[in-house]
């Protein structure tokens, strides 16, 4: 008996013997009964905040055990293994992947120590790369009260454009008011989904989303919906290596699998498609991604629900926010060989080698506000664009530039790729005197 995940919230039966002798289940009466998942008709959620806390954590520990698993593997034709026949092979451990044991998410106990405030420096920029379609990416990564917010959403289907530009200015616009109306980052963070999915009454386009809040002294709470990521690279042991700070949730997971099964009528596609990279997948022959904002015509299959994570960042650590458009084309091995590759020396001189003074002179101060900042989203003009404003008095955020602009070149280089790019990179930097 092949087990079927998901709590009895909602039972459908699929009239469908023949495949259920395929999945190992048992038919009875030709009746197959699919349990929904909480994802099917998903609402927030109110934790405590140990409670929410613990289940950020227990999501960051599923990504980095999962990661490896959603590697694009390069091929002769320059294109990702997405695009490729699926096949069942067991994943390759893969060393530039930083382990459980090397990251080591701090406990809640942990978490409420006092820390050192942090600088930021940032840079982001994107691409239309080889895309003759228009411009569908969005982002934005701008400071506010008690830390940084980015953001990356990524549009699909007839007028996706306009969802990820609507998605990205109300991050802009409403965003911080979450933050300080609740309790908990994890409740502000699903609140806020909602109320997006609310407003975002889209049916045949919608967007992933990679929503990042950054305290100023290094917590990082993400959320993800699709397949838009954020990682983490840090120096462990004179290695870089990468920390996913998202928990991806796709096809190939059980229980989004589960929904488009009851969707579907088609109980063989529960057990099928975890077997196969996700993107070998498409939901009603359409769509390869099992989240999003928007999409209404695909409910309650293709479900809003983000998956929430905390990591505790370091001096020196470099984030990466993007959108699929890196992540599917450029592996994780490429992207720390363009890390290493920095004329900042940041990887090869510790933190503090940084020039301070120059980092002070291209800070400018900014006004704190309890809604967010209105910082220009950035919207497919193809340029690097360099932050010009701060965090907080305590927390300074800088311009700086070049990693992100080599990985949207890394990435539209890929012949086979035919995607937008945007990449945001936050480097992590030792607060600085004065």
């Amino acid at each position: 008996m092949t087990p079927i995940p998901g709590c009895l919230r909602r039972v459908l039966c699929c009239s469908c013997s023949q495949n259920s002798e395929k999945a190992g289940l048992d038919p009875v009466a030709n009746r197959v009964q699919l349990i929904a998942p909480k994802s099917m008709n998903w609402k927030p959620r109110k934790f405590s905040p140990a409670a929410a806390y613990n289940k950020m954590r227990k999501n960051s520990e599923k990504g980095i055990v999962e990661a490896q698993k959603r590697q694009p593997v390069p091929t002769n034709l320059g294109m990702s293994s997405f695009d490729l026949e699926a096949k069942e092979e067991p994943a390759r451990p893969s060393p530039s992947f930083a382990t459980l044991e090397e990251v080591a998410v701090p406990t809640y106990e942990e978490s409420l120590k006092k820390k050192q405030p942090l600088w930021f420096s940032y840079e982001r920029i994107d691409s239309q790369g080889n895309s003759h379609k228009p411009m569908q990416d969005a982002h934005a990564c701008f400071p506010m009260a008690r830390g940084i917010v980015a953001a990356v959403a990524d549009g699909h289907g007839p007028g996706g454009e306009n969802v990820s530009l609507s998605i990205i200015k109300e991050v802009i616009k409403n965003f911080g008011s979450y933050l300080f109306a609740y309790s908990n980052v994890h409740t502000a963070m699903e609140q806020f989904v909602a109320s997006l999915s609310q407003k975002i009454r889209s049916d045949s386009c919608g967007s992933t989303l990679i929503l990042s809040f950054i305290t100023e002294t290094g917590t990082v709470y993400t959320a993800t919906i699709g397949d838009s990521e954020a990682f983490a690279y840090r120096n462990i042991n004179g290695a870089l290596k990468s920390i996913p700070l998202s928990c991806v949730r796709d096809w190939s997971s059980p229980k989004d699998a589960l929904r488009a099964a009851i969707a579907l009528k088609d109980q063989n596609i529960a057990t099928e498609w975890p077997k196969h990279p996700a993107k070998s997948h498409r939901f009603n022959n359409e769509i390869n991604i099992s989240r999003s904002i928007g999409d209404l015509r695909y409910s309650p299959a293709i479900s809003p629900k983000p998956k929430i994570t905390v990591h505790q960042v370091k001096t020196g650590d470099l984030l990466i926010f993007a959108s699929d458009g890196l992540w599917d084309f450029v592996t994780q091995e490429e992207i720390i060989a363009e890390i290493n590759k920095s004329p900042d020396g940041l990887y090869r001189h510790r933190p503090e080698t940084l020039n301070v003074d120059s980092a002070r002179q291209s800070t400018i101060e900014a006004k704190r506000s309890d809604r967010g900042i209105p910082f220009p989203c950035g919207k497919g003009d193809e340029e690097d664009r360099l932050g010009e404003v701060a965090a907080s008095p305590n927390s300074k955020f800088q311009a700086d530039g070049g990693i992100a602009k080599r990985l949207v070149k890394c990435a539209t280089e890929n012949r086979g790729n035919s995607d937008h790019v945007t990449v945001i990179a936050v480097h992590i930097k030792k607060v600085l005197p004065g």
